[in-house]
């Protein structure tokens, strides 16, 4: 039984530490793409939060998978989607919305690492994930 536990973590952490390789891997071939033919931008400011948010939901799959063993209805937690969920969706897309949508002036800083608005994509999946459960 141990065995299969152990094994199971493990493919777990290849699964998140491959699907990030992949992730940079991407977005640097998106890099490269861009500073040659200078017209993709809006594709990076895309799928960067994108990609970080299934990364968030990934890290929340041991939870859904044990809520899917569980017998009764599926709830959501819509308190902890407003409260947690809308503003890590916010942060996450923050520079689509100033590069390809309605927001045409900065309002944060522009000191704040791309870290943040990339941790941000990934609370925010991690938050979707893990706000439905089983009654």
């Amino acid at each position: 039984m141990k065995y299969k536990k152990t094994l199971g973590y493990l493919l777990y952490a290849v699964l998140l530490f491959g699907y990030l390789f992949l992730v940079n891997y991407l977005y640097l071939a998106l890099v490269r793409y861009n500073s040659t033919y200078f017209n993709i931008t809006w594709l990076i400011v895309l799928v960067v939060p994108v990609s970080y948010i299934i990364f968030g939901c990934l890290l929340g799959l041991e939870h859904i998978v044990r809520q899917t063993r569980k017998d009764g209805a599926w709830s959501v937690a819509i308190v902890r989607l407003i409260f947690l969920g809308l503003p890590s969706l916010y942060f996450s897309f923050y520079w689509s919305l100033y590069f390809i949508g309605p927001l045409r002036k900065p309002v944060l800083p522009a000191w704040l690492p791309q870290q943040f608005f990339s941790m941000a994509a990934v609370v925010f999946g991690y938050a979707m994930i893990t706000s439905f459960r089983k009654k």
